[in-house]
């Protein structure tokens, strides 16, 4: 199998058995495998919850970059990157590469006029909740961490799936150009729920 690794107009391309090529697409899909693989192995190892917080992060990401960059990948990046990438311009230097915008700075723009997000009941307050518990989870400190279930994890977790789900098909600016990306997106998005909607109906009987 050979594999072509995307680049810019005018450099060269690497093919090779060596290299696995990646898109926005993928990154969300795979995320959102690796969200399904830990919530069903959290009934066994409740540590998988580091992996539900952070897998569910990612997906969050992927598919705001993928709902804001749909026409062009200016709007994900962040303002300072800009900026220093102009000033190279204008003064004839090397240009520096983009950085993507932090993730709640992507959250905010698109609650703006290009995608209208309307945050509905907790959504600003459980998107900010994952980063929040995403970051703790990664750059943790020596120190021990404790997690209780009584934060509504379970609510987290649906709010942010609908938030996908507004963005993935809701929103019109995610064009699906394989139709087999969007249908394994929601499979995925539905087999979510239902571990979701199983798992809460255990914690709330305990």
């Amino acid at each position: 199998m050979e594999y072509k690794l995307k680049v810019a107009p005018g450099e060269y391309k690497i093919t090779g058995p060596e290299l696995v090529s990646f898109d926005k697409y993928k990154v969300g899909i795979t995320s959102l495998e690796m969200l399904v693989h830990s919530l069903k192995t959290v009934k066994e190892k409740d540590t998988y919850w580091q992996w539900i917080y952070i897998t569910l992060h990612s997906a969050v990401q992927a598919f705001m970059v993928l709902a804001l960059s749909e026409k062009g990948s200016m709007p994900t990046y962040s303002e300072k990157s800009k900026k220093k990438r102009g000033k190279a311009k204008v003064e004839n230097k090397d240009l520096p590469g983009f950085r993507l915008d932090c993730f709640m700075s992507l959250y905010d723009k698109t609650k703006g006029d290009s995608i209208k997000f309307i945050p509905s009941g907790s959504q600003d307050w459980s998107i900010s909740k994952l980063h929040d518990r995403r970051n703790d989870f990664v750059h943790y400190q020596n120190t021990a961490s404790i997690m209780s279930l009584s934060e509504s994890p379970f609510a987290i977790m649906t709010d942010c799936l609908d938030y996908i789900e507004f963005l993935a098909f809701q929103s019109n600016n995610i064009i699906w150009h394989d139709e087999q990306y969007k249908t394994e997106t929601e499979k995925l998005l539905a087999e979510c729920r239902s571990v979701i909607e199983a798992s809460d109906k255990i914690v709330g009987g305990r």
